[in-house]
């Protein structure tokens, strides 16, 4: 987390690329890696298939660039706001007024639009409030909280996995092709863990294992959730278009500015 704080001080930054299902398979890392892309005013994007990757990319350079020429505009603005209103305001009332205005100027941006595969979750949302108000993960665990069921939506689980498992077009199937070894860090993902892709089916001995190992992760079979059939399997849509700024964006934009300005009443 100190590091990804440097990193933004530095004007640098972080687009998370979630390769999923595999990264829902630790218990944090989703969290972890939304709280580092958010504490550099970047973006947390989730993939559930490769063939996406090229999009996002391209999307999310041409977004960043553009919104990059709006800073000192963004800064400009909110200093002023900040003199008229005096020393007790409220950024997320400021931000909300600063993007009204920019709308009503009909100011237009490029944006990256991607579905989120992800459940909705207040447990995680507030996982990422704790390490980003935090100065190490060591500090933010305490405040972790479990988050019940399986990351993705169910539709989604498995929108990557490799033809030559599917069995038929009604065929279920078995157990997500994704399997971790028993080594794990203390946060559930990193240091000793690993994953490989393997076929559906799973040993009772890995699965013994990993309940011997860590008794209290999460259950592997609800991490990643199972649609009934092949043909309830989705991929996601990803769309680069312009339209009115976004506040989301205007949040991001405002994150930078006083990441790199630290010392500064921005």
């Amino acid at each position: 987390l100190q590091i990804a704080r440097e990193m933004s001080a530095h004007g640098i930054t972080i687009f998370s690329v979630a390769c999923e299902p595999a990264l829902s398979g630790y218990r944090y890392a989703v969290d972890f890696f939304t709280a580092i892309a958010k504490m550099t005013g970047g973006m947390m994007l989730p993939l559930t298939s490769a063939t996406m990757l090229p999009d996002v990319v391209i999307g999310g350079a041409r977004e960043q660039l553009d919104l990059e020429r709006r800073l000192e505009e963004l800064r400009l603005e909110a200093e002023k706001y900040q003199q008229e209103k005096g020393e007790d305001v409220d950024e997320t009332e400021m931000l909300r007024h600063l993007h009204n205005r920019m709308v009503d100027r009909g100011e237009k941006t490029v944006q990256l639009q991607l579905e989120n595969p992800y459940e909705a979750s207040k447990e995680s949302e507030d996982n990422v409030l704790a390490m980003m108000a935090t100065e190490s993960l060591s500090t933010a665990s305490a405040q972790f909280k479990k988050v019940k069921g399986g990351r993705l939506q169910a539709k989604f689980a498995y929108s990557s996995i490799e033809p030559d498992y599917l069995r038929s077009s009604r065929a279920k199937i078995a157990e997500p092709p994704v399997i971790m070894s028993k080594r794990r860090s203390f946060f559930g993902f990193g240091g000793g863990s690993s994953v490989s892709r393997a076929a559906p089916t799973r040993s009772s001995t890995v699965e013994q294992e990993d309940q011997e190992e860590d008794k209290g992760a999460d259950d592997p079979e609800k991490l990643i959730p199972e649609p009934q059939t092949i043909s309830e399997y989705q991929s996601q849509q990803v769309n680069i278009t312009t339209a009115d700024i976004s506040e989301e964006q205007v949040f991001r934009m405002y994150s930078r500015l006083k990441s790199t300005a630290p010392s500064k009443a921005v």
